[in-house]
């Protein structure tokens, strides 16, 4: 069920056509049997599906190894077309290549602009994690970008595979994408609960979609690099040695709500961050200290604890740098309150530290709606 086929030997694309001119190219096709079909040169006649998606079909059976659409498919991928072009694409669809090493690809949507190919696929039916990767590759050796739209929710939540779930309402005569939130886990997310919120950060019309995946609204973990405000939640304390007060940082926020708008915070501690570095470069960054010593906070560095029998990322006094033990951070977490506001450069370290024991809410997808 193509949505283009060769009419006279030129390429005509079946949403090109409004329902006058649909049925002209009936009257016509019918007087002189022009139109043939792209994937194996028989002939073709003009149909229009359930959902009112004009599209080709093969005027008979035959030996065509071609795989049929269904009607929510056909849909999808007109409209997919429609916004590539509307964002300055060229969008062909059923575009057979290969690789350099041989093998055939088929993709639904064929997206060019320049020297950039970007394929997109509407894949209905259900394919397992390894087989997208698989076929990611395919396109990658074949020096094409692919995008994933999934109707089932055997997503990859990664940079090299872009995957989202897509959501046909044809009742309603709409269609979204929708991009996992920190929430989301395949191996527990299936097609039963996949319409639960929590399981969801952003939901976006197909349309709106591909037109800014095309134009650079979609972007992997887009933090990185950018100017973020972080806020540190801290306590105030008596110093074990010295008897003075000094504040002790329980926790922080970086709040990349205020950057990229409905972007969850990042949430995290002194416990998360340490990375078992004696200096860890971005930890002067994150933890600039002269600006917390104006807040009565000491400098935050690993010491050696002589009760752990280790080095951790620590308190320390801002008086005289003793070590201010885990114990207190623990007892004193409840009362803690925001001392302090400053701006940090997100670094991908940083991020990659927090993502080793779990906290991996900034590796998702964003789009950013303009």
């Amino acid at each position: 069920m193509p949505l283009k086929c060769l009419h006279h030997h030129t390429t005509i694309f079946a949403f090109d056509f409004d329902a006058a001119g649909w049925e002209k190219l009936k009257a016509s096709n019918r007087a002189d049997a022009g139109l043939i079909m792209t994937c194996c040169q028989a002939r073709a006649v003009p149909k229009v599906s359930k959902l009112g998606t004009r599209f080709f079909a093969h005027h008979k059976s035959g030996e065509c190894t071609s795989t049929p659409e269904t009607a929510e498919h056909l849909w999808a991928k007109t409209i997919v077309c429609q916004a590539a072009r509307a964002a300055g694409w060229t969008a062909d669809t059923e575009v057979r290549g290969q690789t350099p090493a041989g093998e055939d690809w088929v993709a639904d949507v064929l997206s060019t602009k320049g020297s950039a190919k970007v394929a997109i696929e509407i894949q209905w039916s259900r394919q397992g994690t390894e087989e997208t990767q698989r076929r990611q590759r395919r396109y990658a050796d074949s020096g094409v970008r692919a995008l994933w739209l999934l109707r089932h929710p055997d997503l990859l939540v990664e940079r090299g595979t872009p995957s989202f779930l897509l959501d046909v309402r044809a009742s309603e005569s709409a269609a979204f994408v929708r991009l996992p939130s920190s929430q989301f886990d395949p191996r527990w997310v299936t097609n039963r609960n996949k319409s639960e919120a929590e399981y969801w950060q952003q939901t976006i019309a197909l349309e709106t979609f591909v037109r800014g995946a095309l134009t650079g609204s979609l972007k992997f973990a887009p933090a990185i690099d950018q100017p973020i405000p972080v806020t540190i939640s801290a306590t105030k304390i008596r110093c074990w040695r010295c008897k003075r007060e000094t504040w002790t940082v329980q926790g922080l926020t970086l709040e990349v709500s205020t950057r990229f708008a409905g972007h969850p915070d990042l949430h995290t501690s002194l416990e998360e961050l340490d990375s078992g570095e004696e200096t860890a470069p971005w930890l002067a960054n994150l933890f600039p200290a002269a600006l917390l010593k104006q807040h009565g906070i000491g400098v935050i560095k690993p010491r050696f604890s002589r009760t752990a029998g280790c080095s951790y990322l620590s308190n320390g006094c801002t008086h005289c740098d003793a070590l201010q033990g885990r114990h207190f951070d623990h007892d004193d977490y409840q009362e803690a309150t925001d001392v302090c506001q400053y701006e940090v450069t997100l670094s991908s370290e940083l991020l990659e530290q927090l993502a080793t024991v779990g906290n991996d809410i900034a590796y998702r997808w964003w789009f950013a709606e303009r």
